[in-house]
């Protein structure tokens, strides 16, 4: 289990950085935030990935730097099952049960700003990184 306090605090510095990197590797995602003096960022990666939406302007092909807008994050100790039913999500058995996985913590994570990113993930770790 993470510390939800001392990663919102980090989560909330967030609106004074943009969005420069986005990675997808399987099941887990990495964001970099890079400060006005892209000398120091924070990074994001979200592991165990059960819902992801990304959405950006097409025209911005070739670069990714968002400003950040907002920034969510969520404990679902409920493994996430009562937020996925929200977005209608395909697995659910014949009386409407989540049955992708099982119980236990999950977190539910949003930035809406320049891009929108919404993802649910079984882990988050974040930290400041030098860029």
């Amino acid at each position: 289990m993470i510390d939800l306090l001392s990663v919102t605090h980090l989560l909330d510095r967030l609106r004074d950085y943009s969005l420069s990197e986005f990675q997808l590797n399987g099941r887990e995602v990495r964001l970099i935030f890079c400060a006005g003096d892209y000398a120091t960022g924070i990074e994001i990666i979200l592991s165990g990935i059960t819902h992801l939406r990304f959405s950006r302007d097409p025209r911005d092909e070739d670069h990714l730097c968002a400003f950040v807008g907002s920034v969510t994050l969520e404990e679902l100790p409920d493994g996430g099952e009562k937020r996925l039913k929200e977005f209608a999500f395909p697995f659910l058995d014949s009386n409407g049960r989540v049955t992708s996985f099982g119980g236990g913590i999950r977190y539910y994570f949003k930035l809406d700003g320049e891009v929108f990113l919404e993802i649910i993930a079984g882990s988050i770790a974040c930290g400041e990184v030098a860029l």
